[in-house]
């Protein structure tokens, strides 16, 4: 079984050329399944998954998913000494590449201690190019399902194994395809010409961030309480901005402080886009695959600029180019993009970038395994945002995982701009809200 890989799917291999491109997932567990059971469950999940099997072949200047007919499962053990062991597995995840030829592009560390029963955690890590957010819960839901069988001594029904779905752009709208597609490319490129030069125009004299030629993913990570989740999310809706819009915000000003000493000054920055709702068929999130864009924008902060103003202003460039249809312009322009950035080795592709995966529901607990803790992080590789941060909201807290390179900053740095963050967080959900909305 077999196919081509589509544009985004290739601009993510072209990115792991230069560093590894892996999504790193972490699930912290009160209580977790025997060695055993775990890799029967994964066994079973390579079987139902095609992607999970599969791995990438170049021919010429193209490349193609190729998939085993048998599953071979990548899992070892991981000690775990203390409470954050897990951090060390998954900064060591977001550094070691995948070989790509033959596979798999999936692996999974467990990280428990002799004992079984205790604290524990999975560590799951994937090429970028076969799994998004969206599948990657279900995933952990569908392995956690397993688990829980198979620990009760149920038996396993035959896996009957999914199809391997096309690309994302073979299932884009009518008016995103063919003709209509190509012009709205052209179109696409010239607005992304006409902000990059306005860009360099206002950043004269600006001291872009330095590219050094190594750099390896370190990871920090802080939690905001439910209480002030759910008042952010409420003042959120109340002035109608996004969630989203406003932890981008956040993020930019203390990219602003942190990089700029408050200046006033214009930053380039990623958003992403779920577009499972939007091809045509709708993708279930069971199925695994690269199906999300990624939106390049570019943000004026001035001197005295809010969050809640710099909010809406994200919130109203978010919807003006999702209305126009950019995410899948991006999409079909990626693997061009990509390839003109890494003939590029001095050029930065930008400051920050933040994906918001919005909820992640798991059950509360699988038979005795007990998900209590959800982590997710993308490496970033060298010519990447300097700010790098993957979100959601589980169990009712908002999860913020910042991964960083060493090269830009070091340990005690990025906690600092971790600690700002959620001083930021906090300061906003228990504020009131001006009636101007500028505080």
């Amino acid at each position: 079984m077999q196919r081509q890989l589509g544009k985004f799917e290739s601009a993510q291999v072209l990115t792991g050329e230069r560093a590894p491109f892996n999504l790193v997932i972490v699930l912290r567990l009160a209580s977790g399944p025997s060695f055993e059971v775990l890799q029967k469950a994964l066994r079973c999940l390579h079987q139902r998954h095609p992607l999970l099997r599969a791995g990438i072949e170049r021919v010429g200047g193209r490349f193609y998913f190729r998939v085993a007919d048998e599953p071979r499962v990548l899992l070892r053990l991981g000690p775990r000494r203390a409470d954050d062991d897990w951090k060390r597995v998954a900064e060591d995840e977001l550094n070691t590449r995948f070989s790509l030829s033959p596979g798999p592009l999936f692996r999974v560390t467990y990280v428990t201690a002799p004992q079984t029963g205790g604290d524990c955690e999975l560590v799951l890590t994937a090429h970028h190019a076969i799994i998004d957010g969206v599948s990657a819960a279900r995933l952990l839901h569908e392995l956690l399902g397993l688990c829980e069988s198979l620990s009760n001594g149920s038996s396993i029904e035959e896996i009957e194994p999914l199809t391997l779905l096309p690309a994302a752009e073979h299932m884009f709208p009518v008016g995103c395809r063919g003709l209509r597609g190509i012009a709205k490319q052209a179109v696409f490129m010239g607005r992304q010409i006409l902000q990059g030069l306005r860009f360099w125009q206002k950043s004269r004299g600006i001291d872009e961030p330095a590219i050094k030629p190594e750099g390896h993913c370190r990871i920090v990570t802080f939690q905001l309480p439910a209480r002030l989740t759910k008042q952010l999310n409420r003042k959120c809706r109340k002035q109608r901005i996004t969630l989203n819009s406003m932890l981008c915000a956040v993020q930019l000003l203390v990219a602003r402080e942190h990089g700029f000493d408050g200046r006033a000054v214009p930053l380039r920055h990623f958003v992403f886009a779920d577009l499972r709702p939007y091809l045509e068929p709708t993708i279930p999130a069971e199925n695994l695959g690269a199906y999300f864009a990624m939106l390049h924008l570019v943000t004026e902060l001035d001197v005295d600029i809010g969050p809640w103003s710099l909010a809406r202003s994200l919130n109203n460039q978010i919807h003006i180019a999702s209305s126009r249809g950019d995410k899948f312009s991006s999409v079909l322009m990626s693997k061009l993009l990509m390839k003109s950035v890494l003939a590029k080795p001095r050029f930065r592709m930008g400051h920050a970038a933040l994906a918001f995966l919005g909820p992640v529901t798991l059950s509360a607990n699988y038979g005795e395994i007990r998900p209590n803790g959800l982590h997710a992080f993308v490496s970033n590789f060298v010519l990447g945002p300097v700010y790098t941060a993957n979100l959601r909201l589980f169990k009712g807290q908002l999860y913020w995982d910042m991964i960083y390179l060493d090269c830009d900053m070091d340990s005690a740095t990025a906690s600092r701009i971790a600690a700002d963050i959620l001083e930021a967080l906090t300061a906003l959900a228990e504020s009131e809200i001006s009636a101007n909305s500028e505080n």
